[in-house]
């Protein structure tokens, strides 16, 4: 089952914090891996904008983008796959003490979404 990530609410039901990154589900079909690595991707980054105090640089992603393409070329895509599953169980908190995991999470997205087709 593949899903996307999305912001929470500050006046949400369950009280938690707006800089939360939670899944949200997919149906399973062929476009569900591509689908939640695109959407992943795009909160992933519109968290980051609202966050700037991170002070995530671009080369810190590129290593990582690189990174997973060489995976998934000696490996196969199958290993981002497996990576995406992980990825969507939990919660990330968009916060100074996330930073590597919220750049691994864009290198991995971004380097599916490219290895896909996808212009990113």
């Amino acid at each position: 089952m593949m899903g996307t990530f999305e912001g929470g609410d500050e006046d949400n039901d369950n009280k938690k914090p707006s800089n939360v990154i939670r899944l949200k589900n997919y149906t399973d079909d062929p476009t569900g891996a591509p689908q939640f690595a695109l959407d992943a991707l795009n909160n992933l980054n519109k968290e980051i904008g609202l966050v700037p105090e991170l002070g995530i640089k671009q080369s810190e992603v590129d290593e990582e983008i690189d990174h997973y393409l060489k995976l998934a070329t000696t490996n196969g895509i199958s290993v981002l796959e497996d990576e995406l599953e992980k990825i969507q169980m939990t919660d990330v908190i968009v916060n100074q003490e996330n930073k590597e995991e919220i750049i691994q999470r864009v290198g991995l997205t971004t380097a599916y979404l490219r290895l896909s087709g996808y212009d990113v």
